[in-house]
């Protein structure tokens, strides 16, 4: 050949559990190795397939009184590096809640230049203005009956100061949506944050006061946009 050649190989089914044994000499001594991969954090080498389902994805956001200051500074923040990331051809949506609920969109939009705009536009006069903290009702709008053919995914933005937590919970345990969770802010309701995520069968993260929270941003985009493991 002319030029460099590449050479590709890929053993067969290469995350079987499986273990080495390798005589090192005369002596009979010999080194072991064990390969098996089954905790949550070893997920992502996993083969996955294709889902070949529409994406929509909603963020809500907390904007009651709790949220005053820095932490609607850094919700906002969040939400537009959020935006800035998403994949040509999903939907989304905000959707904020305090006493009451409200969408920037009567429905989840696609992702194009407009809706971008229109969107990051709306995010620079978030004021955390609309008083209580009513997350269930909110919950009870977003969460509807899920279409099967579109891969639903709610990202909450939050302190965790909401009223009747457990209600949120168990609509979250009960819906196809995947719920996932940042808690926003020095002061965070933990059991809020934690609870909903796992209820929703999501992840959830924390962004501080002063740390940079781009790696949170991403992580929670992809886990959110990633396709299903292999059954």
């Amino acid at each position: 050949p002319t030029g460099d050649v590449v050479f590709a190989a890929a053993p067969e089914a290469p995350f079987l559990p499986r273990c080495w044994v390798q005589p090192l000499g005369p002596d009979a001594a010999v080194a072991s190795a064990l390969l098996f991969l089954d905790s949550p954090e070893m997920q992502g080498l996993l083969p996955v397939e294709e889902d070949s389902r529409r994406r929509e994805l909603v963020f809500v956001v907390d904007r009651s009184g709790s949220m005053a200051g820095r932490k609607i500074q850094r919700a906002v923040a969040a939400l537009q590096l959020f935006l800035r990331s998403l994949p040509l051809g999903c939907c989304f949506n905000i959707v904020s809640f305090g006493s009451t609920h409200s969408s920037l969109f009567p429905q989840s939009t696609p992702y194009t230049e407009e809706s971008l705009s229109a969107a990051s536009s709306f995010l620079e006069t978030m004021a955390a203005d609309m008083g209580g903290t009513e997350l269930l009702r909110c919950l009870q709008h977003v969460l509807a009956p899920a279409d099967p053919a579109i891969n639903h995914q709610v990202i909450v933005l939050t302190d965790g100061e909401v009223c009747d937590p457990e209600g949120c919970f168990h609509l979250a345990r009960s819906s196809a949506w995947k719920v996932h969770t940042i808690g926003v802010g020095r002061c965070v309701s933990q059991a809020l944050v934690l609870g909903l995520a796992q209820a929703g069968s999501g992840y959830f993260e924390f962004i501080g006061d002063t740390e940079d929270m781009e790696p949170v941003v991403v992580k929670q985009l992809q886990r959110a946009l990633a396709p299903p493991p292999l059954a």
